[in-house]
């Protein structure tokens, strides 16, 4: 055990291993970086209120889900599954949907794909009784995840820009220090 910590402190031994863990930090961070599909939704705002119709009060609910594909590959044969058909329910933007209904009477509305960074919002409007719950939101490889939404400033993107050049030059600080500190405790010359 004492000959392989030597081996591998020595100079010889530091000079071959930081090609190897060189290579196997690389290979670590483009598997975290893959491209795994992945659909996040989250409900965009969720109201009722009262509208007076023909001098009686009606109770109307509206609801807005988006759901969001961050991932860098296409989201395939989504399925998004309520109890029951609302009142009214749309799609925008605009593209390939189907509504169907299952043997228990739920209602599943199924979109073909979603690109990388797209985004689709399904609005819903029901009077009379409350909108239906989303039980399930699947696609090929996965299922859904929730996410907390609420409204938040877009900065320009000079301010963007700039924030993400000063982290990169942190992280690449970080290495720094680190590959010193290596070679300050390991050097032996």
């Amino acid at each position: 055990m004492q000959a392989i910590i030597e081996a591998i402190t020595s100079k010889e031994g530091i000079v071959n291993l930081t090609p190897v863990i060189f290579t196997a930090l690389i290979a670590l961070m483009a598997r975290l970086l893959a491209g795994r599909t992945r659909i996040r939704w989250g409900v965009v705002h969720d109201l009722n209120y009262y509208i007076t119709e023909e001098e009686k009060k009606v109770m109307v609910w509206t609801c807005q889900i988006v759901f969001i594909n961050p991932s860098k590959s296409i989201a395939e044969d989504i399925e998004i599954v309520f109890n029951y058909r609302p009142l009214h329910l749309s799609v925008f933007p605009h593209l390939k949907y189907e509504i169907s209904e299952n043997p228990d009477r739920r209602i599943v509305v199924k979109i073909d794909k979603l690109n990388p960074k797209e985004i689709v919002n399904i609005a819903m409007l029901n009077t009379h009784t409350e909108l239906p719950h989303m039980t399930s939101v699947r696609f090929k490889g996965g299922i859904g995840k929730r996410i907390d939404l609420e409204p938040s400033r877009v900065f320009p993107v000079w301010i963007r820009g700039l924030i993400g050049f000063v982290m990169l030059a942190g992280v690449a600080a970080i290495f720094y220090v680190i590959a010193r500190l290596a070679v300050s405790i390991f050097w032996v010359g």
